[in-house]
């Protein structure tokens, strides 16, 4: 019969007591991935459906980021699993071939790095993505198709 049971977060299920007496199960660790994430309104939204979806089976940690600069600089300390970037607020609104810089922005990035890169704006960009590595978000999305989409690039 339980008596208590304790639970941490960042182990799952710790301990068992039992009749007055401590049974200690082994601990379950969750591997950590962090994810340099931007650092506005659908990126908020894009971290709460993460750690709603994955937060039970990974120890999720969020670095924000606001533009190209600070993205590089995130990026050269080299503790992160993913990037999901705002294409837009990347460098901000650049006249004529906007597109193109960050397209070939993201993909060197995807390239250096070797990490899934996901890129989201309001604009349809899918084509300037095509073959490029990285993953275009069309914005306004439905939550399932976010899910199932970092899904499949994150597992595998």
């Amino acid at each position: 019969m339980l008596a208590a049971e304790a639970f941490n977060p960042d182990v799952g299920l710790l301990a068992v007591a039992v009749r007055g007496r401590r049974k200690v199960k082994p601990p379950v660790p969750r591997p950590r991935f962090t994810v340099l994430l931007s650092a506005e309104v659908v990126g908020d939204f894009i971290q709460f459906t993460i750690e709603r979806e994955f937060g039970a089976r990974l120890r999720l940690e969020f670095v924000r980021f606001h533009d190209y600069e600070e993205l590089m600089e995130r990026a050269r300390e080299g503790r992160f699993d993913a990037v999901i970037v705002y294409a837009m607020g990347l460098f901000g609104w650049a006249e004529g071939r906007y597109a193109d810089y960050v397209v070939e922005a993201l993909t060197l990035l995807r390239q250096r790095f070797g990490k899934p890169v996901f890129a989201y704006q309001g604009r349809d960009l899918m084509s300037q993505f095509k073959g490029s590595g990285v993953q275009f978000i069309a914005v306004p999305f439905v939550r399932k198709d976010l899910v199932h989409l970092l899904r499949c690039r994150l597992e595998g």
